[in-house]
Protein backbone atom coordinates (compact mmCIF):
# COMPACT_ATOMS: atom_id res chain seq x y z
CA UNK A 1 0.00 0.00 0.00
CA UNK A 2 1.20 3.37 -0.86
CA UNK A 3 2.23 5.80 1.94
CA UNK A 4 -0.33 8.40 3.47
CA UNK A 5 1.79 10.26 4.81
CA UNK A 6 -0.81 13.09 5.61
CA UNK A 7 -3.87 10.65 6.80
CA UNK A 8 -5.78 11.87 3.68
CA UNK A 9 -7.60 8.00 3.63
CA UNK A 10 -9.33 8.71 7.22
CA UNK A 11 -9.85 12.16 6.69
CA UNK A 12 -12.22 11.76 4.25
CA UNK A 13 -14.85 10.04 6.29
CA UNK A 14 -15.93 12.85 7.92
CA UNK A 15 -20.14 12.12 8.32
CA UNK A 16 -22.41 14.83 7.17
CA UNK A 17 -22.98 15.80 11.01
CA UNK A 18 -19.74 16.65 11.79
CA UNK A 19 -19.03 18.81 8.91
CA UNK A 20 -22.43 20.85 9.46
CA UNK A 21 -21.56 20.92 13.26
CA UNK A 22 -17.73 22.56 12.40
CA UNK A 23 -19.87 25.25 9.57
CA UNK A 24 -22.23 26.23 11.94
CA UNK A 25 -19.63 26.60 14.79
CA UNK A 26 -17.78 28.82 12.08
CA UNK A 27 -20.63 30.61 10.51
CA UNK A 28 -22.28 32.16 13.82
CA UNK A 29 -21.32 35.22 15.34
CA UNK A 30 -22.85 38.54 16.72
CA UNK A 31 -22.74 39.75 13.42
CA UNK A 32 -24.13 36.96 10.50
CA UNK A 33 -26.70 34.43 10.73
CA UNK A 34 -25.84 31.12 9.16
CA UNK A 35 -27.25 31.02 5.82
CA UNK A 36 -27.52 27.86 3.68
CA UNK A 37 -25.16 29.60 1.04
CA UNK A 38 -22.81 30.21 4.04
CA UNK A 39 -23.17 27.12 5.12
CA UNK A 40 -22.08 25.98 2.26
CA UNK A 41 -19.24 28.25 1.48
CA UNK A 42 -17.69 27.12 4.72
CA UNK A 43 -17.87 23.80 4.07
CA UNK A 44 -16.22 23.98 0.75
CA UNK A 45 -13.50 26.24 2.84
CA UNK A 46 -13.02 23.26 5.00
CA UNK A 47 -9.34 22.12 5.25
CA UNK A 48 -9.39 17.94 4.11
CA UNK A 49 -5.73 17.50 6.12
CA UNK A 50 -7.47 18.73 9.25
CA UNK A 51 -6.98 16.27 11.90
CA UNK A 52 -8.81 17.39 14.24
CA UNK A 53 -12.25 17.38 12.27
CA UNK A 54 -11.28 13.70 11.07
CA UNK A 55 -10.17 12.23 14.22
CA UNK A 56 -13.43 13.26 15.78
CA UNK A 57 -15.34 11.60 13.02
CA UNK A 58 -13.40 8.68 13.63
CA UNK A 59 -14.61 8.08 16.82
CA UNK A 60 -18.22 9.14 16.05
CA UNK A 61 -17.61 6.29 13.29
CA UNK A 62 -16.49 3.65 15.64
CA UNK A 63 -19.14 4.54 18.38
CA UNK A 64 -21.68 3.71 16.01
CA UNK A 65 -20.20 0.60 14.57
CA UNK A 66 -20.04 -0.05 18.18
CA UNK A 67 -23.52 0.70 19.22
CA UNK A 68 -24.90 -1.13 15.86
CA UNK A 69 -22.88 -4.29 17.09
CA UNK A 70 -24.91 -4.41 20.08
CA UNK A 71 -28.22 -3.89 18.93
CA UNK A 72 -27.41 -7.37 16.78
CA UNK A 73 -26.04 -9.19 19.41
CA UNK A 74 -28.72 -10.75 20.29
CA UNK A 75 -29.28 -12.00 16.87
CA UNK A 76 -27.97 -15.37 17.99
CA UNK A 77 -27.08 -17.52 14.84
CA UNK A 78 -27.70 -21.54 15.34
CA UNK A 79 -25.44 -21.91 12.14
CA UNK A 80 -22.31 -21.13 10.27
CA UNK A 81 -22.21 -18.00 7.94
CA UNK A 82 -21.32 -18.08 4.59
CA UNK A 83 -19.72 -15.42 2.84
CA UNK A 84 -20.06 -15.41 -1.00
CA UNK A 85 -18.08 -12.17 -2.79
CA UNK A 86 -15.47 -10.89 -5.19
CA UNK A 87 -12.30 -9.50 -4.29
CA UNK A 88 -10.82 -6.39 -5.98
CA UNK A 89 -6.96 -7.21 -5.86
CA UNK A 90 -3.78 -6.00 -7.75
CA UNK A 91 -4.22 -8.53 -10.41
CA UNK A 92 -7.28 -8.66 -10.83
CA UNK A 93 -10.87 -9.84 -9.22
CA UNK A 94 -11.08 -13.25 -7.27
CA UNK A 95 -14.40 -14.92 -6.21
CA UNK A 96 -14.07 -16.23 -2.51
CA UNK A 97 -16.73 -18.14 -0.80
CA UNK A 98 -15.88 -19.01 2.90
CA UNK A 99 -17.78 -20.76 6.37
CA UNK A 100 -17.15 -18.96 9.33
CA UNK A 101 -18.78 -19.93 12.77
CA UNK A 102 -20.27 -17.05 14.62
CA UNK A 103 -22.18 -16.57 17.53
CA UNK A 104 -24.49 -13.41 16.45
CA UNK A 105 -24.82 -10.98 13.71
CA UNK A 106 -23.56 -8.26 15.63
CA UNK A 107 -20.56 -10.21 15.56
CA UNK A 108 -20.13 -10.59 11.85
CA UNK A 109 -20.79 -6.34 11.71
CA UNK A 110 -17.85 -6.40 14.63
CA UNK A 111 -15.25 -8.82 12.27
CA UNK A 112 -15.22 -7.38 8.99
CA UNK A 113 -14.68 -9.51 6.14
CA UNK A 114 -11.52 -7.99 4.80
CA UNK A 115 -8.70 -5.76 7.20
CA UNK A 116 -7.01 -2.49 6.48
CA UNK A 117 -10.23 -1.07 4.19
CA UNK A 118 -10.74 2.39 3.61
CA UNK A 119 -14.36 2.73 3.20
CA UNK A 120 -16.62 -0.07 4.85
CA UNK A 121 -20.48 -0.71 4.13
CA UNK A 122 -23.04 -3.04 5.63
CA UNK A 123 -26.80 -2.89 3.96
CA UNK A 124 -29.27 -5.34 3.54
CA UNK A 125 -29.73 -5.63 -0.91
CA UNK A 126 -32.68 -6.54 -2.65
CA UNK A 127 -32.42 -10.45 -2.30
CA UNK A 128 -32.26 -9.48 1.79
CA UNK A 129 -29.29 -10.94 2.05
CA UNK A 130 -26.62 -8.79 4.81
CA UNK A 131 -24.10 -7.07 2.50
CA UNK A 132 -20.50 -5.92 2.74
CA UNK A 133 -18.47 -3.70 0.38
CA UNK A 134 -14.94 -2.51 1.48
CA UNK A 135 -12.72 -0.19 -0.66
CA UNK A 136 -9.03 -0.15 -0.99
CA UNK A 137 -6.60 1.46 -2.83
CA UNK A 138 -6.60 -1.83 -5.04
CA UNK A 139 -10.16 -2.14 -5.78
CA UNK A 140 -13.74 -2.96 -4.00
CA UNK A 141 -14.46 -5.78 -2.42
CA UNK A 142 -18.22 -7.34 -1.65
CA UNK A 143 -19.78 -10.08 -0.02
CA UNK A 144 -23.23 -11.56 1.04
CA UNK A 145 -23.56 -13.02 4.56
CA UNK A 146 -26.25 -15.86 4.49
CA UNK A 147 -26.55 -18.86 7.22
CA UNK A 148 -26.36 -22.44 6.27
CA UNK A 149 -29.64 -23.84 6.77
CA UNK A 150 -29.55 -26.70 9.16
CA UNK A 151 -27.84 -30.37 8.13
CA UNK A 152 -26.40 -28.39 5.21
CA UNK A 153 -23.12 -28.09 3.95
CA UNK A 154 -21.02 -26.37 1.01
CA UNK A 155 -19.10 -28.34 -1.46
CA UNK A 156 -16.10 -27.39 -2.86
CA UNK A 157 -17.91 -28.02 -6.80
CA UNK A 158 -21.42 -26.07 -5.56
CA UNK A 159 -22.34 -23.20 -8.13
CA UNK A 160 -23.33 -20.22 -6.47
CA UNK A 161 -27.42 -21.20 -6.94
CA UNK A 162 -26.29 -24.43 -4.85
CA UNK A 163 -24.98 -22.04 -2.48
CA UNK A 164 -28.34 -19.84 -2.37
CA UNK A 165 -30.03 -22.90 -1.70
CA UNK A 166 -28.20 -24.44 1.05
CA UNK A 167 -28.11 -20.61 2.71
CA UNK A 168 -30.70 -18.19 4.19
CA UNK A 169 -30.77 -14.89 3.98
CA UNK A 170 -30.23 -12.69 7.31
CA UNK A 171 -32.05 -9.81 6.43
CA UNK A 172 -35.37 -10.60 7.55
CA UNK A 173 -33.91 -11.01 11.41
CA UNK A 174 -32.13 -7.49 11.05
CA UNK A 175 -34.81 -6.12 9.82
CA UNK A 176 -37.17 -6.54 12.66
CA UNK A 177 -35.28 -5.41 14.99
CA UNK A 178 -35.07 -1.73 13.17
CA UNK A 179 -38.84 -2.24 12.00
CA UNK A 180 -37.55 -1.83 8.56
CA UNK A 181 -40.04 -2.99 5.17
CA UNK A 182 -39.10 -5.70 3.25
CA UNK A 183 -37.35 -5.02 -0.12
CA UNK A 184 -40.22 -5.14 -2.83
CA UNK A 185 -38.70 -7.68 -5.14
CA UNK A 186 -37.26 -10.91 -2.87
CA UNK A 187 -38.94 -13.55 -4.95
CA UNK A 188 -37.08 -12.20 -8.43
CA UNK A 189 -34.59 -14.48 -9.83
CA UNK A 190 -30.83 -13.84 -9.16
Amino acid sequence: MAKDPKGTIEDALWPVTDILDRAWRQAVSDYELPTAARLIEIIDDLDPYATGIAAHAVDENNADRRDECGNLERLELGQPVVFVGTAGLWDGRRTIASIVAMDNIGDIIADSPWQHMEYETWSIDGHDDLRYTGVHHDGTNTCSVRELKEGRDIEPDDSLRDILRKTAPLGPRIRAVYGMPAPENTTKKR
